[in-house]
């Protein structure tokens, strides 16, 4: 169906190493995520990244190389992301526009 989506969740352990986003990229367009929520970037500090294919959202620890969450969001959901709020290295929200259905 058109109104359906694909949740993931993915401990990376780390994406603080050279082509680690180009993998993670090639690896959700591979299982066709449409939403995937990250652990363990490794990233410092806060924002969005838009690829061709992926938008990731992060919110990683301000100083360190440690900890760091976040959401990769297809290129076919992307533009329903309403709002994103990091809130600090080990969680962050995101907000996407829908209808409940059941």
């Amino acid at each position: 169906m058109a109104n359906e989506f694909t949740l993931c969740t993915w401990n990376l352990r780390t994406l603080y190493r050279p082509a680690g986003l180009q993998l993670l990229c090639q690896q959700l367009a591979n299982h066709r995520a449409d939403i995937t929520a990250v652990q363990e970037l490794r990233w410092m500090g806060h924002g969005v990244i838009d690829k061709p294919d992926f938008a990731i959202y992060y919110s990683c620890n301000e100083k360190h190389h440690t900890f760091g969450t976040g959401f990769v969001v297809s290129k076919r959901l992307k533009h329903l992301v309403i709002d994103f709020q990091p809130i600090n290295e080990r969680m962050c929200k995101i907000r996407f526009k829908g209808k409940f259905q059941n």
